[in-house]
Protein backbone atom coordinates (compact mmCIF):
# COMPACT_ATOMS: atom_id res chain seq x y z
CA UNK A 1 0.00 0.00 0.00
CA UNK A 2 1.57 3.26 -1.09
CA UNK A 3 0.58 6.47 0.61
CA UNK A 4 1.15 9.92 -0.78
CA UNK A 5 1.78 12.03 2.31
CA UNK A 6 0.89 15.71 2.30
CA UNK A 7 3.73 18.05 3.24
CA UNK A 8 1.83 19.17 6.36
CA UNK A 9 1.50 15.52 7.42
CA UNK A 10 5.20 14.90 6.81
CA UNK A 11 6.10 17.97 8.86
CA UNK A 12 4.05 16.59 11.77
CA UNK A 13 5.63 13.13 11.39
CA UNK A 14 9.11 14.72 11.37
CA UNK A 15 8.42 16.36 14.74
CA UNK A 16 8.08 12.94 16.36
CA UNK A 17 10.52 11.15 14.03
CA UNK A 18 13.27 13.54 12.90
CA UNK A 19 15.28 10.57 11.64
CA UNK A 20 12.71 10.21 8.83
CA UNK A 21 13.76 13.44 7.14
CA UNK A 22 15.31 12.60 3.81
CA UNK A 23 18.99 13.27 3.30
CA UNK A 24 19.65 15.91 0.64
CA UNK A 25 21.34 14.72 -2.53
CA UNK A 26 24.33 16.65 -3.79
CA UNK A 27 23.97 18.24 -7.23
CA UNK A 28 26.00 17.09 -10.22
CA UNK A 29 27.97 20.35 -10.43
CA UNK A 30 29.22 19.93 -6.85
CA UNK A 31 30.21 16.33 -7.53
CA UNK A 32 32.03 17.39 -10.73
CA UNK A 33 33.95 20.10 -8.84
CA UNK A 34 35.04 17.57 -6.18
CA UNK A 35 35.97 15.02 -8.84
CA UNK A 36 38.05 17.63 -10.68
CA UNK A 37 39.85 18.49 -7.43
CA UNK A 38 40.93 14.85 -7.19
CA UNK A 39 42.61 15.35 -10.56
CA UNK A 40 44.22 18.68 -9.55
CA UNK A 41 41.88 20.78 -11.67
CA UNK A 42 40.49 23.99 -10.17
CA UNK A 43 37.35 24.60 -12.22
CA UNK A 44 34.00 25.83 -10.98
CA UNK A 45 30.72 26.66 -12.66
CA UNK A 46 30.60 30.35 -13.48
CA UNK A 47 28.53 32.45 -11.11
CA UNK A 48 25.70 34.53 -12.49
CA UNK A 49 27.27 37.97 -12.23
CA UNK A 50 25.39 39.57 -15.12
CA UNK A 51 23.74 42.23 -12.91
CA UNK A 52 27.01 43.21 -11.28
CA UNK A 53 28.89 43.17 -14.59
CA UNK A 54 26.13 45.21 -16.22
CA UNK A 55 26.30 47.77 -13.41
CA UNK A 56 30.08 48.05 -13.74
CA UNK A 57 29.88 48.47 -17.51
CA UNK A 58 27.06 51.01 -17.07
CA UNK A 59 29.16 53.01 -14.62
CA UNK A 60 32.07 52.99 -17.06
CA UNK A 61 29.73 54.18 -19.82
CA UNK A 62 28.51 57.01 -17.61
CA UNK A 63 32.01 58.04 -16.61
CA UNK A 64 33.97 57.62 -19.84
CA UNK A 65 31.42 57.62 -22.65
CA UNK A 66 29.65 55.15 -24.91
CA UNK A 67 32.76 53.87 -26.73
CA UNK A 68 34.59 52.84 -23.56
CA UNK A 69 31.33 51.55 -22.00
CA UNK A 70 30.57 49.46 -25.08
CA UNK A 71 34.05 47.96 -24.90
CA UNK A 72 33.46 47.16 -21.21
CA UNK A 73 30.21 45.35 -22.08
CA UNK A 74 32.01 43.32 -24.77
CA UNK A 75 34.90 42.43 -22.45
CA UNK A 76 32.54 41.32 -19.67
CA UNK A 77 30.52 39.24 -22.13
CA UNK A 78 33.64 37.61 -23.53
CA UNK A 79 34.97 36.87 -20.06
CA UNK A 80 31.68 35.22 -19.02
CA UNK A 81 31.52 33.25 -22.26
CA UNK A 82 35.11 32.04 -21.78
CA UNK A 83 34.37 30.92 -18.22
CA UNK A 84 31.24 29.10 -19.39
CA UNK A 85 33.13 27.31 -22.19
CA UNK A 86 35.94 26.32 -19.83
CA UNK A 87 33.50 24.95 -17.25
CA UNK A 88 31.52 23.07 -19.92
CA UNK A 89 34.70 21.45 -21.23
CA UNK A 90 35.86 20.32 -17.78
CA UNK A 91 32.38 19.14 -16.85
CA UNK A 92 32.14 17.06 -20.03
CA UNK A 93 35.56 15.63 -19.34
CA UNK A 94 34.56 14.65 -15.80
CA UNK A 95 31.20 13.19 -16.84
CA UNK A 96 32.82 11.07 -19.54
CA UNK A 97 35.68 9.90 -17.27
CA UNK A 98 35.56 6.16 -16.59
CA UNK A 99 35.81 6.64 -12.80
CA UNK A 100 33.08 9.30 -12.52
CA UNK A 101 29.99 7.04 -12.24
CA UNK A 102 31.56 5.15 -9.33
CA UNK A 103 32.62 8.42 -7.66
CA UNK A 104 29.13 9.88 -8.11
CA UNK A 105 27.49 6.73 -6.69
CA UNK A 106 29.80 6.86 -3.67
CA UNK A 107 29.15 10.59 -3.19
CA UNK A 108 25.36 10.23 -2.99
CA UNK A 109 25.20 6.53 -2.17
CA UNK A 110 24.66 6.86 1.57
CA UNK A 111 21.96 9.49 1.12
CA UNK A 112 20.16 7.44 -1.54
CA UNK A 113 20.28 4.30 0.64
CA UNK A 114 18.95 6.24 3.66
CA UNK A 115 16.18 7.79 1.55
CA UNK A 116 15.12 4.35 0.27
CA UNK A 117 14.85 3.10 3.87
CA UNK A 118 12.81 6.18 4.78
CA UNK A 119 10.49 5.53 1.82
CA UNK A 120 10.02 1.94 3.02
CA UNK A 121 9.15 3.16 6.52
CA UNK A 122 6.70 5.75 5.20
CA UNK A 123 5.04 3.05 3.06
CA UNK A 124 4.83 0.47 5.87
CA UNK A 125 1.12 -0.40 6.44
CA UNK A 126 1.45 -0.34 10.24
CA UNK A 127 3.14 3.10 10.10
CA UNK A 128 0.46 4.41 7.74
CA UNK A 129 -2.35 3.03 9.91
CA UNK A 130 -0.88 4.60 13.05
CA UNK A 131 -0.50 8.05 11.50
CA UNK A 132 -3.82 8.00 9.63
CA UNK A 133 -5.53 7.27 12.96
CA UNK A 134 -3.62 10.17 14.54
CA UNK A 135 -4.57 12.57 11.72
CA UNK A 136 -8.23 11.44 11.80
CA UNK A 137 -8.37 12.07 15.54
CA UNK A 138 -6.76 15.49 15.05
CA UNK A 139 -9.29 16.36 12.31
CA UNK A 140 -12.16 15.20 14.52
CA UNK A 141 -10.90 17.32 17.43
CA UNK A 142 -10.57 20.33 15.12
CA UNK A 143 -14.11 19.76 13.83
CA UNK A 144 -15.53 19.61 17.37
CA UNK A 145 -13.57 22.73 18.31
CA UNK A 146 -14.97 24.62 15.31
CA UNK A 147 -18.50 23.41 16.09
CA UNK A 148 -18.20 24.67 19.68
CA UNK A 149 -16.90 28.01 18.44
CA UNK A 150 -19.79 28.33 15.97
CA UNK A 151 -22.29 27.43 18.71
CA UNK A 152 -20.76 30.04 21.01
CA UNK A 153 -20.99 32.70 18.30
CA UNK A 154 -24.62 31.75 17.60
CA UNK A 155 -25.52 32.04 21.30
CA UNK A 156 -23.77 35.40 21.52
CA UNK A 157 -25.64 36.65 18.44
CA UNK A 158 -29.00 35.49 19.85
CA UNK A 159 -28.22 37.17 23.19
CA UNK A 160 -27.33 40.38 21.35
CA UNK A 161 -30.65 40.35 19.46
CA UNK A 162 -32.56 39.70 22.71
CA UNK A 163 -30.79 42.61 24.42
CA UNK A 164 -31.38 44.96 21.48
CA UNK A 165 -35.03 43.89 21.24
CA UNK A 166 -35.52 44.39 24.95
CA UNK A 167 -33.97 47.85 24.85
CA UNK A 168 -36.10 48.86 21.88
CA UNK A 169 -39.22 47.50 23.59
CA UNK A 170 -38.45 49.33 26.81
CA UNK A 171 -37.67 52.52 24.94
CA UNK A 172 -41.01 52.47 23.13
CA UNK A 173 -43.13 51.81 26.24
CA UNK A 174 -45.20 54.79 27.58
CA UNK A 175 -43.78 54.35 31.08
CA UNK A 176 -40.24 54.63 29.78
CA UNK A 177 -41.11 57.75 27.80
CA UNK A 178 -42.63 59.37 30.91
CA UNK A 179 -39.63 58.35 32.92
CA UNK A 180 -37.27 59.81 30.39
CA UNK A 181 -39.52 62.84 29.99
CA UNK A 182 -39.54 62.47 26.25
CA UNK A 183 -43.28 63.14 25.66
CA UNK A 184 -43.03 66.87 25.36
CA UNK A 185 -39.58 66.99 23.83
CA UNK A 186 -38.58 67.58 20.27
CA UNK A 187 -38.04 63.84 19.73
CA UNK A 188 -41.80 63.22 19.76
CA UNK A 189 -42.54 65.52 16.80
Amino acid sequence: MTKKWKQSELNRIYRDNPELKKAPLVGVDVIVVEFLKLHDVEARPPKNTSKRDGAIAGAITGAFGADVGGDAFLIQGQKTQTQQQEWTSWKQWALSHKDFPEYKAKFNGEAEAKNKEIDKTLADPAFIEKWEAYFKEARDKEFVKKQKAMKGRAYALIALFVIIGTLIGIGNSPEAQKFLNIEGSEYKK
